[in-house]
């Protein structure tokens, strides 16, 4: 009897830690979307538009950081469901934490997969909306301009495929270009040699892989967490089972 308490006694502290490790993993993905959405290079600038083009990427880039928050709260609420059900040795708790759980897996796996399957679509969109905001919205639009000015200074690039961009829309080279450029410069004014287009389209991809990443190594901690909880309601329910028959004596 006292070797089966010690082993549940056990159980219930190892997914106690593994449930506050699993909170702390809700936490940095509602952290990471945070800052996807709101501290990214250049769409917490975009402002509301009537292009379809326009509207279909940035609403597949918002969308996927809502989702990621959005897992990130719901992996934060089932870590302090499976503490409370641990340290409560509740099988109810024990079990909605389960179902939860895996259902939650099978969303992550395949919000996963199709992040990945699409990386290149969607680095390949973003790069060809870089290059309409510079040719056909920068001279019209201020919000536009904001964006890509914020672009070209943090990223250290110039244009959408070069400085060149500029000259041949029929634009002045922006001061964003690089320290030593004025506002009306040439291309040959030390300005930023390498296109935005490209960098946009890596930093774009860069992260991606990173949410797959992030969103792969919580499922895999998931699944063992899974286990223990499993392992867990076996021995509660031992437990109780010998606790009936000392009752019973």
């Amino acid at each position: 009897m006292g070797a089966q308490e010690g082993c549940l006694m056990c159980l219930r502290c190892v997914m106690v830690f593994f449930n506050t490790l699993l909170w702390l993993a809700g936490v940095a993905m509602l952290g990471f979307g945070l800052w996807l959405r709101y501290n990214q290079v250049f769409f917490p600038h975009l402002a509301a538009t009537s292009d379809e083009e326009v509207l279909s990427a940035v609403s597949a880039y918002n969308i996927g950081t809502y989702v990621l928050m959005a897992v990130g709260g719901a992996i934060m609420t089932i870590g302090i469901l499976g503490c409370c059900g641990a340290v409560k040795e509740s099988i109810c708790l024990l079990g909605l934490y389960f179902v939860v759980l895996f259902l939650l897996f099978g969303v992550e796996i395949g919000a996963s997969a199709w992040t990945y399957l699409n990386r290149e679509e969607l680095g390949e969109k973003v790069g060809d909306y870089f290059e309409t905001l510079v040719k056909d919205k920068y001279s019209t639009e201020s919000n536009t301009q904001v964006a890509v000015d914020y672009t070209q200074s943090s990223l250290k690039c110039c244009g959408a495929n070069g400085p060149d961009d500029w000259l041949i829309s029929g634009q002045f080279i922006p001061q964003s270009c690089g320290a030593n450029c004025t506002l009306d410069c040439d291309a040959d004014e030390g300005v930023f040699e390498d296109g935005c287009k490209d960098k946009v389209t890596e930093m774009l991809e860069k992260n991606i892989y990173t949410v797959v990443a992030v969103s792969s190594s919580v499922a895999a901690f998931q699944i063992l967490v899974m286990i223990l909880s499993a392992c867990l309601c076996r021995a509660i329910r031992q437990a109780d089972r010998e606790y009936d028959k000392c009752g019973t004596v």
